[in-house]
């Protein structure tokens, strides 16, 4: 591990391989007026160089596009959610099936006992 620590270090104190190392390669840039904004997307068209490579312009997205809400999560975490969330739906309808069941089970039962009766047909017999 030292080994790689002088190595590491013997970059940094080289100014040339610093250089190479240390190169931007993308900006983020913000502007007060839209017009420099145009400007600088107008130079596109051009051929400006820095550190050797052509400069190209992009005009970032609005923030409203983004959506915020958990962007700290990551692919897998969301991943293990939704897996957790159809696995409580699982559950839950699975619940419902057997309280349906369970109540015309019931139902049936009652009825059994307790079968309809044609009121009419008894008020004409009996008066």
């Amino acid at each position: 591990m030292r080994a790689k620590e002088k190595e590491i270090q013997g970059l940094f104190d080289s100014s040339e391989e610093f250089r190479a190392i240390t190169r931007p390669t993308a900006a983020f840039i913000t502007f007060e007026e839209e017009d420099a904004k145009l400007l600088a997307m107008s130079n596109n068209k051009r051929e400006k160089k820095f550190y050797g490579k052509n400069l190209e312009f992009l005009d970032a997205s609005e923030p409203t596009d983004i959506i915020w809400e958990n962007r700290y999560l990551t692919r897998n975490a969301i991943f293990w959610r939704e897996i957790c969330a159809w696995i409580v739906i699982a559950i839950l309808m699975t619940g419902s099936f057997f309280i349906v069941f369970y109540i015309s089970g019931l139902s049936a039962k009652i009825a059994r006992v307790f079968p309809t009766v044609d009121c009419e047909t008894l008020l004409s017999n009996y008066g």
